[in-house]
């Protein structure tokens, strides 16, 4: 016997999916920011006279590499995390609601049974 609300999100799992893609949306606004820094920096390198190649070959693994792997690392790691918790979440609390709304169910059955058996012996 399944429910309409079989195929509904719990609040819960909706709260920590929203919560996992702002952190998500979190993690892409970072690495733009970082991306962005780290060209304005080459640029202000360039403009006092240092080569190109020669900032990059001390910048990239110094500061963007870093910068890229945190980001990575971070944000996208704790939105995964949560993402996993709400599968978790959903599959672990709907299975209980559905056991409990088929045993209301039964209960139900058996209550209109009663009153059916015993309107029966009236007559």
């Amino acid at each position: 016997m399944t429910s309409k609300t079989s195929n509904k999100f719990l609040q819960s799992t909706k709260f920590l999916i929203f919560s996992a893609c702002l952190v998500l949306l979190m993690g892409i606004l970072y690495l733009i920011n970082h991306i962005t820094y780290f060209t304005k920096s080459v640029s202000l390198y360039t403009a006092q006279g240092f080569s190109q190649s020669e900032i990059l070959s001390l910048l990239v693994p110094d500061r963007l590499l870093p910068g890229l792997f945190e980001g990575v690392g971070l944000f996208f790691g704790v939105s995964a995390l949560l993402f996993g918790t709400a599968m978790i979440n959903q599959k672990l609390s709907a299975s209980s609601f559905e056991a409990v709304a088929s045993a209301r169910a039964e209960k139900e059955a058996l209550e209109a049974a009663k009153v059916f058996m015993s309107v029966e012996g009236l007559e």
